[in-house]
């Protein structure tokens, strides 16, 4: 294991990130594919997941971070935050289920633990989505035994512990012919499924799947990239009771597609993020400093002068523009309450005044003339 500093008593956060970058098998006529056989950003996009998991700058986690597992191919060594050099196993279907099997007992030894897992590769639509491990396509006569159905794993762990689950997805689509997966497809097994009778234990359920996305050819996958700065505070939301900003299952959900949509800037798809909805939210991580917000402000005044935005707590400096207000702004600063204020050239005096709230993950602004 990567790493494990369960408490002596109380719940924790439980991780399993499975990082699938190449797939030696994925060639030959059976299965007429003739695209690639890596998911070229799928190790690095998992190390950077595992990176902010692990990072104790931006905020701490509702449960602390007990136990992280890690499946990485090609395989590697890693270096633990203990110093420890860690040999990380190969994700094929025989380790992806004993990692998971151990990880689920692990989540479950606590009915409040946080139960993460993070898979980044190559899947299939099949009906469901299939995910693929490092050996599939092993077995001519049966390729799909190197990968197991994710739909039916998330419907049986949200018949078992605990309470709040998190899964994150970023699988490319891996094109077969219809014929191919036909014949071909069905040996897809779940790493668990659903009892008869189970009823549902999981009340907190953060589940979102990358859509179809262009290869942008950036070292991250944008929706990884995207999920990082949504863990990082980009997705927080202020706790009316306390003030605090904090990231929850909602928050999350919310504004992934919009953030995807911002790392794919002009080749954005417009696809929303897939996700599960989210009946019970729940607080899954308390910042330490206040989100960043970036967008544009624009006023119902047109006229030429200075629009200064205030904060009204002390979050950060006032943001101030010279020139045109008639068109939009450029607003970057710490979320909050600010007063914005339109004054015209000095000597004339304040024309308008108006309090705002500046939420990520993007603030557009429309303020009323006076």
């Amino acid at each position: 294991m990567f790493l494990d500093r369960r408490p002596d008593a109380g719940p924790g956060l439980h991780a399993l990130i499975i990082g699938v970058g190449h797939h030696p098998f994925l060639t030959g006529d059976h299965l007429r594919h003739a695209g690639p056989t890596d998911a070229g950003t799928a190790p690095a996009s998992a190390l950077r997941f595992l990176d902010c998991l692990l990072a104790r700058g931006v905020g701490n986690w509702a449960r602390p971070v007990a136990t992280v597992d890690v499946l990485l191919s090609p395989v590697r060594e890693l270096v633990s935050p203990d110093g420890r050099s860690v040999a990380v196993e190969e994700p094929t279907r025989r380790n992806v289920q004993a990692a998971f099997d151990q990880w689920l007992e692990r989540c479950e030894s606590h009915p409040d633990n946080i139960a993460v897992l993070y898979f980044s590769g190559l899947g299939v639509q099949t009906g469901q989505q299939v995910l693929l491990t490092s050996d599939f396509a092993a077995s001519e006569d049966d390729p799909f035994r190197g990968a197991f159905a994710f739909d039916t794993s998330r419907d049986g762990l949200l018949t078992r512990l605990p309470s709040t689950q998190c899964l994150f997805v970023d699988a490319g689509w891996l094109r077969l012919g219809d014929e191919v997966i036909r014949r071909r497809g069905r040996g897809a097994e779940p790493l668990i499924a659903p009892g008869p009778f189970a009823e549902r234990k999981c009340r907190h359920d953060l589940t979102l799947r990358a859509p179809q996305l262009p290869d942008t050819g950036a070292p991250l996958s944008p929706f990884t990239s995207a999920l990082i700065k949504a863990l990082e505070g980009v997705a927080a939301t202020e706790d009316p009771e306390t003030g605090d900003w904090v990231l929850s299952t909602a928050s999350i959900s919310q504004a992934m597609t919009v953030l995807v949509q911002r790392e794919l800037g002009k080749a954005g798809t417009g696809r929303a993020v897939p996700g599960a909805e989210i009946f019970e939210p729940a607080v899954l991580r308390r910042l330490l400093v206040h989100p960043q917000v970036e967008g544009e402000l624009r006023w119902k005044v047109t006229t030429s002068g200075r629009v200064r935005c205030v904060p009204r707590l002390r979050t950060g400096a006032a943001q101030e523009f010279w020139g045109s207000i008639e068109g939009p702004q450029c607003f970057s600063g710490p979320a909050g309450h600010y007063v914005a204020k339109v004054d015209s050239f000095p000597g004339v005096g304040e024309l308008a005044e108006r309090p705002l709230l500046a939420l990520p993950p993007a603030a557009e602004i429309l303020v009323g003339s006076a």
